[in-house]
């Protein structure tokens, strides 16, 4: 599933699908954090809708509310898996520590395009109650180059990410069982505003094959890179995904 959710995010890079459904596979090598674990590569099939004011993309849904012509400053309600996730069996060194699972957020997001990029902000908040936390992403993402027919974008953004305190600890911290039940002291992180830089883009065969790609470039914070079971002081998420349009 964490794979799922690095492909809803890299299609927000391919406007050539604008009402209609696509398929195809992708290939995805996420980095993990966390202490002991690993980046697999993966190949992984890819469905996607996106319609006038309803888009689907994996775990991701979202229903404009305003803003349907392009180039038009949008607002839209969204449902998301939260993009953290942990299986402690794929570390040794996370013994004791329990699985940090998946949350659905509920949020709205505003994007609104400028002469220069495109500004976007998204408000969400944990509706599975798995940690009661919230999350917030301001971005910016500019246009580096274009087809004059847009068969092919390449686009550049960064991106200034919010994460509440309930949000963090769960995902990055150490509770009181888990100190009784591992070799790692009891560890709160706090709210904590992760940066973080995009790149990606888009080529269209033609009528029906699409490539996309993005790469995503995000620094840890000095509060979650000094959690007992984090290794690291940044992550970097890659994918590749070629699509058929119906």
């Amino acid at each position: 599933m964490k794979y799922l959710v690095l492909l809803s995010f890299s299609l927000l890079f391919s406007p050539m699908l604008l009402a209609q459904w696509s398929a195809g596979v992708a290939t995805i090598f996420p980095s993990n954090p966390y202490a002991g674990t690993d980046t697999e590569i993966k190949v992984l099939p890819i469905i996607t809708y996106e319609g006038k004011r309803f888009s689907w993309r994996g775990p991701s849904l979202a229903y404009k509310l305003s803003g349907l012509e392009r180039g038009e400053p949008s607002f839209a309600l969204s449902l998301n898996l939260a993009p953290n996730e942990l299986d402690t069996n794929d570390s040794d060194r996370l013994n004791g520590i329990k699985d940090r699972d998946f949350s659905f957020m509920l949020g709205v997001n505003y994007s609104h395009p400028l002469d220069f990029a495109t500004v976007s902000i998204s408000l969400e908040t944990d509706i599975s109650n798995k940690h009661q936390g919230q999350r917030a992403v301001v971005g910016l993402q500019r246009t580096l180059f274009t087809h004059p027919k847009r068969k092919w974008m390449i686009n550049l953004g960064a991106e200034l990410e919010y994460l509440s305190a309930d949000y963090a600890d769960y995902y990055f911290g150490v509770d009181a069982d888990e100190q009784n039940n591992s070799v790692y002291s009891q560890y709160q992180v706090g709210s904590v505003l992760p940066l973080g830089v995009t790149l990606g883009g888009y080529y269209q065969i033609n009528k029906q094959w699409n490539m996309v790609a993005n790469l995503r470039w995000q620094s840890l914070p000095s509060d979650v890179k000094n959690s007992p079971i984090v290794d690291g002081s940044s992550a970097v998420n890659g994918f590749f995904g070629l699509l058929y349009a119906f």
